[in-house]
């Protein structure tokens, strides 16, 4: 064989190697692709809700931690799964979600029927009065406490839908949306409007850390909290199976004590 005719060979045989390098490629990531057979669960929160999820210092890794984290770290465990958490604006986490960006959602996130076109729910697994956080002094005592108020909520949540049915019937009632809990609150303290809703715990959390806030609970309004995922995910059977088991296993009610001091 001559020295072209040996070129040509070996650039051939190298051409048919990359191609079928690529080809392996492609099916590896059509397996990924699949749902419960890979490897790694792609987490969506938006970690400015303590004591669900937050960042903290002390913290390895994404730094992020709290109720939740814990929860689908645990979750992660039982399914033999190690998770990828990405934090982005509440509001962006559904379309997300429905892009394929990330494979579930877990942000203290509500199963509400509006959400529920969009996207699927696992079970249950934490329901917790709803909180108005007013200036010290200031008491609410339901929702008639709200009209001519300017009442604050986490743009794409449950509560803005609340809030906004209620203005819907007392046009008065004022909703400002905005994307973090802290941008609310920090409204609140300088007096740009009158209320921000919320659950519990959060609440508990931000009148702990300021002195000229309190927290006044709404009779009749409770909160459930749920995983969420794209209509038609296969991962729904499976988590709601791992956490029955962490259910059953009294590992929930450990998390609910550690970050809440609440059992079932």
């Amino acid at each position: 064989m001559g020295a072209m005719q040996f070129k040509a060979f070996y650039l051939s045989i190298t051409l048919m190697a990359g191609l079928s390098l690529l080809a392996c490629q492609d099916k590896d990531s059509g397996e990924k692709a699949q749902g419960p057979n890979q490897a790694i669960l792609t987490v969506g929160t938006s970690a400015d809700m303590p004591p669900f999820e937050f960042y903290a210092s002390d913290v390895m890794g994404t730094g992020i931690t709290g109720f939740d984290i814990e929860l689908i770290r645990a979750i992660a465990k039982q399914l033999s799964l190690e998770i990828k958490i990405n934090d982005m604006d509440f509001s962006t986490l559904i379309p997300s979600l429905q892009a394929g960006r990330v494979d579930v959602i877990v942000a203290s996130m509500t199963p509400s029927p509006e959400r529920r076109k969009n996207v699927d729910f696992s079970d249950t697994y934490l329901e917790l009065p709803l909180v108005a956080i007013t200036k010290a002094g200031v008491r609410v005592k339901d929702s008639q406490d709200f009209k001519g108020k300017k009442i604050g909520v986490q743009l794409g949540s449950s509560h803005e839908q609340t809030v906004h049915a209620m203005a819907k019937k007392d046009p008065s009632i004022q909703v400002v949306s905005l994307n973090k809990l802290g941008e609310l609150v920090q409204e609140l303290a300088v007096g740009r409007i009158h209320a921000v809703l919320m659950e519990l715990t959060s609440a508990q959390e931000f009148v702990a850390s300021n002195k000229e806030l309190t927290m006044n609970v709404i009779p009749d309004h409770q909160v459930a909290f749920a995983i969420a995922f794209a209509k038609g995910s296969p991962w729904v059977p499976k988590v709601n199976q791992a956490l029955k088991r962490l259910i059953d296993a009294g590992e929930v009610d450990k998390l609910k004590q550690k970050w809440f001091k609440l059992s079932s």
